[in-house]
């Protein structure tokens, strides 16, 4: 199982992907993937079959929801969130995730 927490103003690990502003690299700066995309490569690598979601599964708040494998691998889309935002995820929905043995189902 794998849960990824972005949120979209993130400039230390750009959500969009790309060259992050603050972290140095040995040629220059750190080259990220967008979060999504890392999300559904995670994805694919453990099974899923399916396209990529191009929409959130579902939202709950300012969280947009990617959920792929039933649940197994998901990917929270903190829109206006930056580098901290693991701290708009609630503990519930941790919980939820790292308890959780069966398969959430989704639309």
């Amino acid at each position: 199982r794998l849960m990824n927490i972005s949120g979209t103003n993130d400039e230390l690990v750009p959500y969009e992907g790309g060259i992050s502003k603050h972290i140095p690299a040995k040629d220059g700066k750190l080259d990220f993937v967008a979060a999504e995309e890392s999300t559904y490569l995670w994805a694919k690598q453990m099974g899923d079959t399916g396209k990529k979601l191009t929409e959130p599964s579902r939202t709950e708040g300012q969280l947009e929801v990617f959920s792929y494998l039933g649940g197994d691998v998901i990917h929270y889309k903190v829109v206006g969130a930056g580098h901290g935002a693991t701290h708009e995820i609630s503990e519930d929905i941790l919980l939820r995730f790292l308890e959780s043995r069966e398969k959430v189902i989704e639309k």
